[in-house]
C-alpha cells in the first residue's frame, strides 16, 4: 500500500514538473509595467508595484512581480483595426477598486481580454 502511494505521488510530481516546463518555454513576454495601484486580476488582489506580463500559448496570462510571486489569468484575443504601437495594460475602476480589463502588446493588432471574476454568492440558511 505504501509503495502504491509513493510510485503515484512520484508519478504525478513528474507529470506536474513537466507541464511547468512546457509552459515557461512557451511564454512571450510583453512588457514590464509600474502599477502604481492594487488591482485585481481573475479573482486575487495584487499589490502595486512593478509586474512583467507575459502570454502563453494557451492565453494565459502571467502577471510576476520582483519578488517572483505569480498570477495566472485565461484570456481572450481582441483585435483592433490600428496596432498601438507599444504595449499597455487597461484597468476599470469598479466600486473603488481597479480591475485589470485589457492587455495589448503593441506588436501586432489585438491583445487580450482578461475576463471578470465572478461574484461570489454567499447562501444563508
Amino acid at each position: 500500500m505504501k509503495f502504491l502511494i509513493v510510485r503515484t505521488l512520484m508519478l504525478l510530481t513528474l507529470i506536474v514538473g513537466s507541464l511547468v516546463g512546457v509552459a515557461a518555454a512557451q511564454t512571450n513576454q510583453i512588457a514590464k509595467f509600474n502599477i502604481p495601484f492594487a488591482f485585481v486580476v481573475g479573482n486575487q488582489t495584487l499589490s502595486a508595484g512593478e509586474y512583467s506580463v507575459a502570454l502563453t500559448d494557451t492565453h494565459v496570462l502571467v502577471l510576476r512581480d520582483e519578488r517572483g510571486r505569480f498570477a495566472l489569468v485565461n484570456t481572450s484575443r481582441f483585435d483592433l483595426d490600428v496596432p498601438s504601437g507599444k504595449p499597455s495594460v487597461q484597468f476599470e475602476v469598479v466600486d473603488g477598486k481597479h480591475i485589470l480589463t485589457r492587455v495589448e502588446d503593441g506588436n501586432d493588432s489585438g491583445g487580450r481580454v482578461v475576463p471578470r471574476a465572478r461574484p461570489r454568492v454567499a447562501t444563508v440558511k
